[in-house]
């Protein structure tokens, strides 16, 4: 009900009594006034009831606003530890995978070198003129020091072989 729609109403129930001029006067501005007042009153009942309707659904709407942010912050968190999950396996492939791609290069590495060890050896044969398959006779040369000959005598089976042939050998 608002200010416009107020209308003079008897607050006491019973017709107003008509006396003097001068009381039916203010006895209308009191019964005026009491409506104004009554009708006042009820308007301000009508608004507050809307603005607590207002307030309810204003709280309504902050804590519907609150669970979806609780729910959402609870979906990152999820996600992000997840994620989180994710990057540790994958560090964990790329270390595996290092470690591996060390160790196939040192291989590699040490079989290069026995194919250039083998192509070495096959070119001094080639040079020497050793060929598959024929007899070939292989020796080795060590080279020996003066205080080894003089330490060292020479074995006792070719001691025997020089002292047979001493007559013809000098």
């Amino acid at each position: 009900m608002s200010s416009s729609d107020a209308a003079v109403v008897d607050a006491g129930g019973d017709p107003p009594k008509k006396h003097s001029k001068q009381s039916k006067g203010k006895d209308t501005r009191i019964t005026k006034d009491s409506a104004s007042v009554e009708d006042r009153l009820a308007l301000l009942e009508d608004i507050l009831s809307k603005v607590g309707e207002r307030y309810t659904e204003m709280a309504d709407t902050f804590n519907s606003f609150n669970d979806d942010v609780r729910s959402m912050e609870e979906s990152v968190a999820t996600a992000m530890a997840t994620f989180r999950g994710e990057l540790e396996k994958l560090q964990g492939n790329i270390t595996r995978r290092d470690e591996e791609r060390t160790s196939l290069i040192e291989e590699l590495v040490t079989r290069v070198d026995e194919v250039e060890d083998l192509k070495t050896r096959e070119t001094i044969l080639e040079k020497a003129g050793v060929k598959r398959g024929e007899i070939t006779y292989l020796a080795a040369i060590r080279e020996v020091s003066d205080e080894d000959l003089e330490e060292e005598g020479p074995p006792a089976v070719i001691d025997a072989v020089l002292g047979e042939f001493k007559d013809v050998m000098p």
